[in-house]
């Protein structure tokens, strides 16, 4: 059930946060409010180290401790409207005036309602999700699929077993193995605050690809090392902190907001939810198969095998993201590039 819960709001903060942010400032817009997942990261971190204290039954007030914001969400969002982009592709034009109003109370009411007219100009009717499947959407469809499915087949396998790792390689205690997962937080929260401030000028794609060669770097140098020897605690901390830093400056960020980016309004949370499905996919099966294929092949060729789906993530991004940058246009812009107007016309 937590799940289930989880998995929709994915889609769905994503989607609302982007058809709300100005497009000069939706990227960084998206990647600051991702550092807030980093955070309650860092956070349920720091209380699991509290509440560990409590005894056997520290896992009972550790689910609790996770509800209290849950019912913040929900006490927040009692009032939220929906965008505008989504009433009017709804036919419903005088609630987008509403809200267009309340984020923008200067704006006279002529410019307003021309903003709209402009907006319904582009509106089509409303699409099934497997139109994601179609010829002229499956290059971007696969575009967030794969890359987030191998991005997760390393970050989800690290972040679960991360103390199993890190005992394999010296560090035993509970303890000292939470303050390393607190401090791997702090750290991947510095990578998407890099991305947030340099993600107008750089994109998404361009710290994708850097963020997945770099972790093929520091994966693959630690699996190398471990192949011959035992690596030592300061190239255990580079490279997992390298990783940490890369991977959220690029994949573990964009591929959270690019399927917001590259779909129109009617097939924007589709294509995320989608994506994220994909993605879970992954993560569970590296979740499940991580600690047979540890103890089948040990530490070095786990981080090679690891390093490799980040090499493919790499590889597919470079082959599908040609020209499907979203920068700083506007979703309109983006979602009706001439390419998948050529694309459509054929189809």
């Amino acid at each position: 059930m937590l799940g289930i819960g989880v998995g929709m709001d994915y889609p769905l903060s994503s989607s609302y946060i982007a058809e709300f942010m100005p497009k000069m400032q939706r990227g960084s817009g998206l990647s600051w409010a991702f550092t807030l997942w980093m955070i309650g990261a860092a956070v349920s971190a720091v209380v699991g180290l509290l509440l560990l204290q409590t005894g056997p039954d520290a896992w009972r007030w550790m689910f609790i401790s996770g509800a209290l914001p849950a019912l913040a969400v929900l006490w927040l969002r009692r009032n939220l409207p929906e965008t505008p982009r989504w009433y009017i592709a709804h036919n419903r034009p005088e609630d987008a005036i509403c809200v267009l109003r309340q984020i923008s109370p200067g704006v006279d009411e002529g410019t307003l309602r021309a903003a709209m007219a402009d907006q319904q100009k582009d509106e089509r009717p409303l699409r099934a999700w497997a139109t994601l499947f179609q010829t002229s959407w499956l290059r971007r469809t696969l575009l967030i699929l794969l890359p987030w499915m191998m991005m997760d087949i390393s970050g989800y396998g690290l972040i679960i077993y991360l103390p199993t790792l890190l005992g394999s390689f010296g560090v035993h205690s509970h303890t000292a193995a939470l303050i390393w997962n607190i401090i791997f937080d702090l750290v991947a929260l510095g990578g998407i605050a890099l991305l947030a401030l340099t993600t107008r000028r750089l994109g998404r794609l361009l710290p994708q690809n850097i963020g997945f060669a770099l972790d093929v770097l520091f994966l693959g140098t630690l699996g190398l090392v471990a192949l011959f020897t035992a690596p030592p605690l300061w190239l255990l901390a580079i490279a997992l902190f390298g990783y940490t830093f890369a991977n959220n400056f690029g994949p573990g960020s964009t591929t959270w907001f690019l399927p917001v980016e590259l779909f129109p309004t009617d097939l924007r949370a589709s294509a995320h939810g989608l994506a994220t499905a994909c993605s879970r996919v992954a993560a569970a099966t590296s979740v499940f198969l991580l600690p047979s294929v540890h103890a089948a092949v040990g530490d070095g060729w786990l981080m090679l095998i690891l390093a490799a789906t980040a090499l493919l993530g790499l590889m597919v991004t470079l082959l599908l993201g040609k020209n499907m940058e979203p920068g700083n246009r506007s979703l309109e812009e983006i979602s009706t590039s001439k390419e998948e107007l050529a694309l459509q016309s054929a189809a």
